[in-house]
């Protein structure tokens, strides 16, 4: 992936019928966790306190439409008499799951997130997607507390098509590259673009990073 999309995968809608809902509160919600607590790479726990974040979209209107992607499209598979389990096409996803990661993210407001997430939450008509999406700030690394901010955006649609999903990684691109211009910000080196980022769930991957 590019070094601002971090990754882009997919859940197929065969999968478990608690998976937009369970998304849905792991991208708007975050661990009430002290410095110290983060400093120390500690995680978090069922016992953990947590808080509802700012985020973008209708979580409502998200877990709605990909809750009804999942049951038509499963209904229709078993109608047919069909293996849904098996189907990589591209209308077998339940939702995308889009994690954008800037080098420079730590030094961006949510707003630039917000303004970058639109090129993935409308389809090529302007229309806007059911979807939800947040800014995580306190992701830190175990044993160090520091960590890359990042977005979680998670959409009701189809998975991308190689042409599509290129063409919305160049303009996020263009975006990141606007913003670190008008902010004066010059990007980290020796970041290393394969750590992992925690995720809603184990979606199946659309790309390799």
């Amino acid at each position: 992936m590019s070094p601002n999309v971090y990754n882009v995968s997919y859940t197929h809608a065969a999968g478990n019928s608690g998976s937009a809902a369970r998304g849905a509160r792991y991208v708007t919600r975050r661990p009430d966790l002290s410095r110290e607590e983060r400093g120390e790479g500690r995680e978090p726990t069922r016992e953990s306190e947590w808080r509802e974040i700012e985020y973008v979209g209708d979580r409502e209107r998200f877990v709605r439409e990909a809750n009804r992607r999942r049951n038509e499209k499963r209904e229709l598979a078993e109608r047919n008499g069909k293996d849904f389990s098996k189907d990589r096409s591209p209308g077998a996803a339940q939702y995308v799951h889009v994690v954008i990661s800037p080098e420079n993210g730590r030094q961006m407001s949510d707003g630039d997130f917000y303004g970058i997430a639109r090129e993935w939450t409308h389809d090529e008509a302007g229309r806007e997607l059911p979807h939800v999406g947040a800014v995580h700030r306190d992701s830190g690394s175990a044993g160090s507390g520091e960590g890359h901010d990042h977005l979680h955006l998670l959409i009701a649609r189809d998975k991308f098509g190689k042409e599509e999903l290129a063409e919305r990684k160049e303009r996020s691109e263009e975006l990141v590259r606007d913003i670190e211009r008008f902010r004066g910000l010059e990007r980290e080196t020796g970041r290393h673009i394969g750590r992992e980022l925690p995720g809603p769930g184990t979606p199946e991957r659309e790309m390799e990073r």
